[in-house]
């Protein structure tokens, strides 16, 4: 019978059941299941290591697949810096498999990408908001013709005509045409 833990040396008896943590590299095993979020290949760019907690302070603010962030202040203007915890990829990104903790910036891979650019009418600059753009309240947040699609608290629910998940329980323009 397969067991919770993996075990603390590698063994070569298989089970029933994947293991919690992913491989450091990829497999040509297939899954029962896809990734979440598929990363398009031809956007990638290498992670890179050149600064922490804003030192050297040339090097700041980081651009696309720059670390180790902090915060979305540290990145430039447009990313925002993916926290992780355990060699999650980085949007746009590819090496990820070499840092476990590392924070990275990136951005937003295309104008159909659910992307937070503003919430409660700051920054006045980002409203009225476009399609696939949030965090908006209601529909005079939205550009246009488009509406504000609501979702629950901690949602990800898919917005129509619009691709990626988003912020967790953040409302997003879309075209209600679609």
């Amino acid at each position: 019978a397969p067991t919770i833990k993996p075990t603390p040396i590698p063994t070569n008896e298989s089970t029933d059941a994947p293991t919690i943590k992913p491989t450091l590299s990829p497999t040509n095993e297939l899954t029962d299941a896809p990734t979440t979020e598929p990363i398009d290949s031809t956007l990638t760019l290498p992670l890179q290591d050149i600064g922490n907690n804003g030192s050297p302070s040339e090097l700041f603010p980081l651009g696309q697949c720059q670390g180790d962030c902090d915060n979305d202040g540290e990145c430039e203007a447009g990313l925002i810096c993916a926290q992780r915890g355990n060699y999650e990829p980085v949007l746009g990104c590819t090496g990820h498999e070499t840092h476990k903790t590392n924070d990275y910036c990136y951005g937003r891979p295309h104008e159909n990408y659910l992307w937070s650019v503003g919430n409660d009418g700051v920054p006045a600059n980002s409203f009225p908001m476009n399609a696939c753009e949030g965090d908006c309240d209601d529909d005079s947040d939205c550009a246009g013709d488009l509406e504000c699609f609501k979702r629950g608290i901690r949602s990800h629910e898919p917005v129509p005509g619009c691709e990626g998940r988003g912020s967790g329980g953040e409302d997003y323009c879309y075209d209600p045409s679609l």
